[in-house]
């Protein structure tokens, strides 16, 4: 419980929330969203919060853990956050992330730099789709997380999860 423990896209700050309720003490958490940020923090006041983009961020704290759920905005998509400063090509200028296909969806950028944050014997516990899997930009992507970790658990959840008009 004394562990360092990130998450790099708070939102709300349910995950934050969540773990304060059980008691851990050294959580930190990103959100780029100025006015989320604004309306969470009263909320997460004993975590270190940044309002800025956890992608482009130059810290390189190390973590015992990291749990997210990563924005799903896909490869195509990604231009459209240019007002925080995000496109691809300031992505694809970060050499951690060379691994990755030029196709690759922002939730693939998030996981790769979360790995690279991870304290020896850490853990990640990341929701994100499973369609990866079967595409074709995911042998890369899954080639890189198994030669960096290990997973121990995947959950695979069917139906409707999210209520229709969840976006």
């Amino acid at each position: 419980k004394e562990g360092a423990l990130l998450d790099p896209c708070f939102g709300d700050g349910a995950f934050i929330k969540a773990a304060k309720k059980f008691n851990f003490n050294n959580i930190e958490g990103y959100e780029i969203d100025s006015k989320l940020f604004d309306e969470s923090k009263l909320d997460l006041s004993s975590a270190n919060l940044y309002n800025e983009d956890f992608l482009l961020s130059k810290r390189q704290k190390k973590y015992d853990a990291i749990i997210m759920n990563p924005p799903y905005i896909r490869q195509e998509k990604i231009d459209d956050l240019k007002e925080y400063g995000i496109t691809k090509v300031n992505l694809r200028r970060n050499k951690l992330f060379s691994c990755l296909p030029g196709n690759a969806n922002i939730y693939m950028y998030f996981i790769i730099k979360a790995i690279s944050l991870l304290k020896k014997n850490g853990e990640l516990i990341v929701i994100f789709p499973s369609s990866w899997i079967k595409a074709k930009n995911g042998e890369r992507f899954k080639e890189h997380i198994t030669s960096k970790c290990t997973v121990e658990k995947e959950i695979h959840v069917t139906g409707e999860i999210f209520e229709k008009d969840a976006l």
